[in-house]
């Protein structure tokens, strides 16, 4: 997929809005343009898998959390890019 989406925008895209997360954040928001906005409104990758929230799945969120791309400010300053 992101092979396929780098070759019809290669020079990035203006907006990505990503509902996935941990796993796809980091690469989200490489796809930017310069000026690009990365807009993030959910954690679907972060979700626990059954209905029950054991121990278990508080510790595979965490450690999700804890996985999730940091984004420096300076960088996004420099770059003109934004995440929302």
């Amino acid at each position: 997929l992101w092979s396929a989406a780098s070759k019809a925008a290669p020079g990035g895209y203006c907006a990505i809005f990503d509902a996935n997360g941990v796993q796809t954040l980091a690469r989200s928001y490489s796809a930017l343009a310069q000026t690009g906005t990365l807009v993030i409104y959910g954690f679907h990758t972060n979700l626990p898998t059954s209905s029950m929230l054991n121990p278990l799945a508080w510790a595979r969120m965490l450690v999700g959390i804890l996985r999730m791309p940091r984004f420096d400010p300076m960088d996004l300053v420099l770059s003109s890019k934004s995440v929302a």
